[in-house]
């Protein structure tokens, strides 16, 4: 008996990671216009759960800039 993905996979995380590509690259054009035109003095970054490895990301990534983020 061959067994479904989705025997396995029940949430689809498989299908969830497929499409991960073209949602940065959706997400990156949605941040092309922007323009920041103020001194960025420090960073909130708000979620729940999962959602904190992004802040941590972007703590590290602007560590030597002196850019508090909380």
């Amino acid at each position: 008996m061959e067994e479904d993905r989705y025997d396995i996979d029940t949430r689809d995380m498989y299908g969830i990671l497929e499409k991960f590509p073209g949602q940065i690259a959706s997400a990156i054009k949605l941040g092309e216009n922007i323009k920041i035109t103020e001194i960025i003095d420090r960073i909130v970054v708000t979620g729940m759960g999962g959602s904190a490895l992004a802040g941590d990301i972007l703590q590290t990534y602007l560590k030597d800039e002196k850019i508090p983020v909380h």
